[in-house]
């Protein structure tokens, strides 16, 4: 039936070429031929397909002297909106498409996303299932996914692990393996709070089965991923056969759920390490580390930053002051950068800065409902004239949150930290 009224279309306007239409004081004049939709054109113009664009842009638009008769101007717009949608910021292209239909064809084009950052934050969910149903990852470099519950969330937690799960089994259906950097952080609220759930199931699987894949990966973050021991151990071996002597940057902080054994995290943590052989900064957190460890470190002796966060242990023999001279000695331009939260009394800190720590940077903040009796300025000052006293040579910056502590004493503190 379509085509049969397209046919008497035709037929009426082939003697009237022009044709007043008056609805709103406006003239449109029919061409003698049908038009073709818009699809079609910007189809034909632009040469919307990825193979097409590779093949004619670059060669006949970009590479060719000015005298060359090979140029296709036809191309022109899609080049000139693909280099103006690649300057914005990924929450802008999603929408620029809305200013004209032509206009959203060369958001798909895949060159413009090759960072792309999500939050799965029960509000912003939703973008991951937008991207899926207009790019094609294959230029995908950059992937930065942040899982952190935001405040207001309007997207059900379900929902945020069903939307998670479907970007990560659509970056593995189509393959993508040549992430330069990666960044799955704080996906614990997930893990943690959903094991008993089978998409929990699926997560764990698709996420090993994307690591696995990696093959130029230089930098890895899995900042306070909440995995159980076997799944963590596991995806890092995976990374480290995959790429693991290609990695330069490791961020693992967090990488075990708080309910896991803390005896065991410094004992499966050491075997999966061994395959990065490359790495010249390791985030890690205080819990996972021994002098076995340290050892593995010092073996390539390639370390320039060590990022330790720790929080209020009662494990704190961990490290002998043996190993961090041993470690310097073979890493003579190795940093270390403390991260303190909770750690109270001169005791348990000189444990944990020993002597032989090559200091550069120190961060220690309290919890902001600690009650004033818990505070004690003294046993904080005893903190800081020990770093004074051991790491002025070395130290760079140093962050106390001192918010609980009397006027009197800011000045006092103020006096070390010059030393």
């Amino acid at each position: 039936m379509g085509s049969n009224v397209h046919l008497k279309a035709e037929m009426l306007f082939k003697n009237k070429p022009n044709v007043v239409d008056v609805k709103g004081g406006v003239i449109r004049k029919v061409p003698d031929e049908p038009m073709e939709s818009e699809e079609e054109q910007a189809a034909k113009r632009m040469k919307l397909t990825n193979n097409e664009y590779t093949a004619e842009c670059t060669s006949n638009v970009l590479d060719q002297d000015t005298d060359a008769i090979t140029h296709d101007w036809r191309l022109l717009p899609y080049v000139a909106l693909t280099q103006i949608y690649s300057m914005l910021p990924n929450n802008d292209r999603y929408h620029m498409s809305l200013t004209c239909r032509n206009w959203g064809v060369p958001l798909t084009s895949p060159e413009i996303w090759r960072a792309l950052k999500f939050k799965f934050n029960r509000v912003e969910d939703r973008k991951a299932a937008e991207y899926v149903l207009k790019v094609r990852p294959y230029a995908l470099r950059y992937l930065n996914v942040d899982c952190k519950v935001s405040v207001g969330g309007i997207v059900g937690e379900r929902d945020s692990i069903i939307y998670l799960l479907r970007l990560i089994r659509y970056l593995v259906y189509h393959k993508t393996d040549q992430l330069i950097s990666l960044r799955l952080a704080n996906m614990s609220r997930i893990i943690v709070k959903w094991t008993k759930s089978t998409k929990h199931r699926d997560l764990v699987l698709t996420l090993r089965r994307f690591l696995e894949t990696q093959k130029e990966l230089r930098i890895l973050n899995l900042s306070c991923a909440g995995f159980t021991l076997e799944q963590g151990t596991t995806m890092l071996k995976k990374v480290g056969q995959s790429c693991g002597s290609k990695l330069d940057k490791l961020i693992i902080d967090g990488l075990f759920a708080i309910e896991e054994d803390r005896e065991m995290l410094s004992v499966v943590i050491i075997q999966p390490l061994k395959y990065f052989t490359e790495i010249t900064s390791l985030s890690i957190s205080y819990e996972y580390l021994c002098d076995q460890v340290i050892d593995a470190l010092i073996d390539y002796g390639k370390l320039l930053n060590l990022r330790i966060y720790v929080e209020d242990s009662k494990q704190l023999h961990r490290i002998t002051s043996e190993s961090w001279r041993v470690l310097q000695a073979e890493c003579p331009d190795l940093e270390v950068h403390y991260v303190l939260h909770d750690v109270f009394h001169h005791t348990k800190f000189k444990k944990i800065l020993l002597r032989g720590v090559p200091l550069g940077t120190l961060e220690w903040d309290f919890k902001e409902d600690m009650n004033d009796e818990d505070w004690d300025d003294q046993d904080v000052i005893l903190c800081m004239k020990y770093t004074a006293e051991l790491f002025h040579n070395t130290v760079r910056h140093i962050t106390v949150g001192i918010e609980h502590c009397y006027y009197q004493y800011r000045k006092m503190f103020e006096e070390i930290l010059k030393r």
